[in-house]
C-alpha cells in the first residue's frame, strides 16, 4: 500500500474514533496497520497475501494472540482477523449481528453497523474470526453464501 493510501486509511479510521470508540474501531485499526509497530512477525503467503502476527496478543483487542491476513493492494478492505484467547464479549466486538447459518459446526454471524459492517464473524471457544466481505469474495468462496 502506498504511503498516501495508508495515510488516508489511517485518517479515516482515526476520524471515526470520535463517533464510535468500541472494539470494532480497534479491530479496524489493526486491520489497516495502526498496530503494526507492535507486531511480532510479518509473513508472505504464497498467493501474495501478507500476514502480520502479534504472538503475545494485542491488549487493545482483548486477545492473547492476534493475526491479520490481508491483500497488500487493499489492506483496509480485504482482511481476515484472527483473535485467540479473546476475553471480550460478542457485544464488545459487534453490537449488532445477524445469524447467517453454520459453517463447520461454527455459527456464522454477519455484523450490522459500525466499522466492521458487512463482515462475517465466527466465534468459538475464545477464538474470534472476522472476515471482511471483500476478503470472503476473493479468498473464502465457501463462506460466500453467508454474505447479504
Amino acid at each position: 500500500m502506498t504511503l498516501m493510501k495508508r495515510f488516508l486509511a489511517s485518517m479515516l479510521v482515526f476520524s471515526s474514533v470520535a463517533f464510535a470508540a468500541g472494539l470494532d474501531v480497534t479491530a479496524s485499526q489493526a486491520a489497516v496497520g495502526i498496530y503494526d509497530s507492535k507486531l511480532t512477525s510479518r509473513v508472505k503467503a504464497p498467493d501474495k497475501r501478507k500476514v502480520v502476527i502479534w504472538a503475545k496478543g494485542l491488549p487493545e483487542l482483548k486477545s492473547q494472540y492476534a493475526e491479520v491476513t490481508y491483500d497488500p493492494e487493499a489492506r483496509s478492505q480485504t482482511y481476515f482477523l484472527l483473535l485467540k484467547g479473546y476475553s471480550g464479549t460478542l457485544k464488545d466486538l459487534a453490537p449488532k449481528t445477524v445469524r447467517k447459518g453454520m459453517h463447520q459446526n461454527t455459527p456464522v454471524l454477519q455484523i450490522s453497523g459500525g466499522m466492521l459492517d458487512g463482515s462475517l464473524l465466527m466465534l468459538q471457544k475464545n477464538t474470534v474470526k472476522v472476515y471482511s466481505s471483500i476478503y470472503v469474495l476473493r479468498f473464502e468462496p465457501d463462506l460466500m453464501k453467508y454474505l447479504k
